[in-house]
């Protein structure tokens, strides 16, 4: 800015300057007139300069150049400092809004489709896994189903204790229900009437001690027909849940 401003001074000094010698070679004509006489005509016969001279003082024209040239100075300083905002500038600035918009709506729709992405990924893995639950699952009760017909054939006469029952899983008894109801339909079809009744049947005291209480080790049957209650229970609450949501043929 230092360096703009001094340029400036130079420019207006040498142009006082070249203005003052005009100014004497107008005012002797016999110096130069003479032995040019086509000189003035040529090279200072322009109106403005002509004009300015005779309806101006030197010191009058030197006042008003120095009082252009300290207003043109004052709008250069407040222009650089921020002052003011002429055309240019008000580009300038309107250019670098609208860049710093654009920007910022670069950003954030990045940031938008980063997020996207992000939560398709998240989606994806809950799917895969859920997806591998219900395999795991449904392996278990396939599992058990066939484990539980081999033993009511066997007749063998060996005695069961705790871990020869074929239970669904050894889990917690929310992990046992989970089994038995891994792949039941949203239709309340025959078909699920039956198994469900199946269930509620199978598990319950009375009649799984039908089926094993002459099988059961005697150390091994009271644990047994504890964990049989519980699984009772549970299965019949499921069972009303299941009737409560499931929609009707």
């Amino acid at each position: 800015m230092r360096a703009v401003l001094l340029l400036d001074g130079l420019v207006v000094v040498a142009v006082v300057f070249c203005a003052f010698r005009v100014g004497v070679v107008a005012s002797t004509p016999g110096q130069h007139g003479d032995r040019y006489p086509d000189a003035q005509s040529t090279y200072f016969s322009r109106p403005s300069i002509t004009q300015e001279t005779e309806q101006e003082s030197y010191d009058e024209w030197a006042n008003r150049m120095g009082r252009e040239y300290r207003q043109h100075k004052e709008k250069q300083k407040k222009y650089y400092s921020g002052g003011v905002s002429d055309g240019t500038r008000d580009k300038c600035q309107h250019h670098e809004k609208d860049h710093t918009k654009a920007s910022h709506h670069s950003k954030r729709k990045a940031g938008d489709e980063e997020a996207l992405s992000e939560e398709r990924r998240k989606m994806q893995k809950r799917y895969r896994h859920e997806e591998d639950k219900n395999k795991r699952l449904a392996l278990k009760k396939n599992n058990y189903e066939t484990n539980y017909h081999d033993v009511l054939q066997d007749k063998s006469g060996q005695k069961l204790g705790f871990h020869d029952i074929p239970w669904p899983c050894e889990d917690n008894i929310e992990n046992v229900v989970e089994v038995l109801f891994c792949d039941l339909p949203e239709i309340l079809d025959p078909g699920l009437r039956k198994y469900l009744r199946e269930q509620q049947v199978r598990w319950h005291p009375d009649k799984f001690m039908q089926c094993f209480s002459d099988r059961l080790a005697p150390e091994s049957t009271e644990q047994v027909l504890e964990r049989v209650k519980a699984i009772s229970q549970a299965v019949n609450s499921r069972v009303e849940t299941v009737l409560s949501k499931t929609k009707q043929c």
